[in-house]
């Protein structure tokens, strides 16, 4: 739901034209990555307090799929995903600008 939210806003916003709305959704977007890079780095370590039942989710999910390993890695895709989803925020306005 961290994700699914500003993607479905950022729809809404796209198929309205309203490029306000779309740099926002963009910016929660890139905020919600800078959140899940931080708990998925934390796989191995679970140094970061949990709520609800005190499962780490991540440690979970990449466990399954032989990937706890690469938490860090993980981390740093997110921090990724996060940078360019601020620079869309940022450069948006200059691109609808121009057309």
């Amino acid at each position: 739901m961290q994700t699914i939210i500003p993607i479905l806003l950022l729809i809404v916003f796209y198929k309205s034209y309203m490029t306000k709305g779309m740099q926002a959704s963009f910016f929660l977007l890139g905020h919600s990555f800078i959140n899940i890079s931080v708990y998925a780095a934390d796989a191995r370590t679970q140094v970061l307090p949990l709520l609800g039942n005190g499962k780490h989710d991540w440690a979970y999910l990449l466990n399954e799929i032989n990937l706890l390993n690469f938490d860090a890695q993980i981390g740093y895709f997110f921090v990724g995903l996060a940078i360019i989803s601020f620079i869309i925020a940022i450069l948006l306005p200059a691109h609808r600008i121009a057309e």
